[in-house]
């Protein structure tokens, strides 16, 4: 039989293994005006700030782009086809985005599960165990942040280090990253190419983080859920035995239960 977990009730800095699990997602909501903000109105006005710049990034890329496609009569097939798959990823994170928005309290009150749950801890073995899931959750967010976001802005930088689009006279200019209506703006003149420029990069930004963070939230949120159900089968391995008294059989047993139930919760 294995042995049982250790009975002496520990005190750990309980703060810092929270932020050490939650750190990276903040990294990434927090920018989006995703990470749910107090009551501090400073806070808020920030965050609000923040929300407004990522809808006019997200909308000055993906309209131009759909005019670009739809309504460019210089463009051929091949070329609006090429195009088509940027507006559909902004397109799509757009919806993303609506999606994390309407859920910032459930991501709210998973924050403050995953709390409870480190404050909880008091063995070391436990929280060993949630330690080894908070690892791989950060080690999934952390990658997927750095293999997304360089490898979006590689292709950027080579496009706009490309020169492909002539204008009158044979003369070369660099093309955007992505396609825009030039009816709107003449972007083969100083400064408006290097003004849209940078704007596609910090859309760039806030599209790849709305990718990037549904996939660090579920990373986080579900290997600290994996964390929880390992402690809960650590509970169920040593609950038989039988040198314990009936008593203490049954308060062990209370404890799983509440430990199961907290997890479904």
């Amino acid at each position: 039989m294995k042995s049982s977990l250790q009975h002496v009730p520990i005190i750990f800095n309980y703060i810092e293994d929270k932020e050490y699990s939650i750190q990276p997602i903040r990294w990434l909501l927090r920018p989006i005006s995703i990470w749910p903000v107090s009551n501090s109105i400073k806070e808020r006005i920030l965050s609000m700030v923040l929300l407004l710049l990522c809808i006019f990034l997200i909308i000055s890329t993906l309209i131009p782009c759909a005019l670009a496609i739809f309504l460019d009569e210089t463009k051929d097939v091949e070329a609006k086809v090429h195009d088509f798959g940027p507006l559909s990823n902004w397109a799509l994170a757009s919806l993303k985005y609506c999606s994390l928005l309407m859920h910032v309290g459930d991501i709210r009150r998973c924050i403050e599960h995953i709390e409870s749950d480190w404050r909880a801890v008091t063995k070391i073995e436990e929280r060993e165990i949630m330690l080894k899931s908070a690892r791989i959750g950060r080690f999934i967010a952390i990658f997927s942040a750095i293999f997304v976001h360089s490898g979006v802005f590689s292709y950027s930088i080579f496009q706009a280090m490309t020169l492909n689009k002539t204008i009158a006279d044979n003369v070369s200019v660099h093309s955007l990253p992505f396609a825009f209506y030039d009816k709107i703006l003449d972007t083969t003149r100083s400064p408006a190419y290097e003004i849209m420029f940078m704007i596609q990069c910090l859309s760039t930004f806030v599209v790849n983080s709305i990718v990037i963070a549904s996939c660090c939230v579920t990373s986080v949120f579900v290997m600290h859920a994996c964390g929880q159900l390992k402690i809960l089968m650590s509970l169920l391995d040593n609950f038989i035995d039988e040198n314990e008294k009936r008593d203490f059989s049954q308060q062990k047993f209370a404890v799983v239960v509440e430990h199961h139930l907290k997890v479904l919760r």
